[in-house]
């Protein structure tokens, strides 16, 4: 199941897991976590204002992981949307973090 909250972050529906044809959440070493789904056609009409999507912690299932929507593209089965966590989006925004290469 995920959650869907608007963009002051207030929570204001569910998705039901056979909302879902894919989800895939990737936490690469070092790296931005993020989460992929697809929302199938009977469903995409609760995401019109979703900016942020949340599920239980596998790991502890009384938190949340939240992460921000960044892109969304048509699939043959629904709407497949990409997002990055909401903690690495606001340390950026903030300027904490930065990329900086050695050449």
């Amino acid at each position: 199941m995920l959650f869907l909250f608007d963009k002051n972050e207030g929570f204001y529906d569910e998705l039901p897991v056979d909302s879902l044809s894919s989800c895939v959440q990737t936490e690469p070493i070092n790296g931005i976590v993020s989460l992929s789904f697809t929302v199938t056609i009977d469903y995409i009409d609760r995401m019109k204002d979703a900016v942020y999507i949340g599920h239980r912690d596998v790991v502890n299932d009384k938190f949340i992981q939240v992460y921000k929507i960044v892109t969304n593209k048509t699939a043959d089965d629904g709407i497949t949307y990409n997002a990055v966590h909401i903690v690495h989006d606001e340390l950026t925004g903030y300027g904490y973090i930065r990329e900086k290469r050695l050449l």
